[in-house]
């Protein structure tokens, strides 16, 4: 008699075991991870244009240093020709400084973005909101031009 008690509670104790449903997040939880989702691509956007104009620039610099270390005067030329070579390696000394700094900065950036996107991703990932919260929403952004 006691095992059919036990196997009539079983079930009641299993139920009340199972983990409940997750916490249903609000409109304004959605709004934020959306809107933060926006800013992230913007940023995302925009240092893809930075590393793009940097590299063309590091590729530009490259070829003037090539071009300008063919144009070396030779140990016989007048000083004027040493000084002015000498300007225009300073010049471009100058310049590769201000491209390693650019590029330093946009490093930090990056890892500043990826920070940031892994913070939201922890924070939004997760959220469960209602098809009905969803929807309007949705709805809400459509009407301003966002998807």
């Amino acid at each position: 008699m006691k095992s059919l008690a036990l196997l009539l509670l079983l079930p009641a104790g299993l139920a009340l075991a199972q983990t409940p449903p997750p916490k249903t997040s609000t409109k304004d939880e959605l709004r934020s991870c959306l809107a933060e989702q926006d800013t992230l691509q913007e940023t995302g956007k925009t240092l893809e244009t930075r590393r793009a104009e940097q590299d063309a620039a590091s590729k530009k610099l490259q070829t003037e240093v090539r071009s300008h270390m063919a144009t070396s005067p030779l140990p016989n030329a007048p000083e004027d020709a040493f000084t002015a070579f000498r300007a225009k390696t300073k010049d471009l000394e100058a310049r590769k400084e201000t491209l390693d700094s650019a590029a330093d900065q946009y490093d930090k950036d990056v890892v500043t973005f990826n920070q940031q996107l892994a913070a939201r991703n922890k924070r939004c990932s997760t959220l469960t909101v209602t098809k009905a919260d969803r929807d309007a929403v949705m709805k809400e952004r459509a009407a301003v031009g966002k998807k």
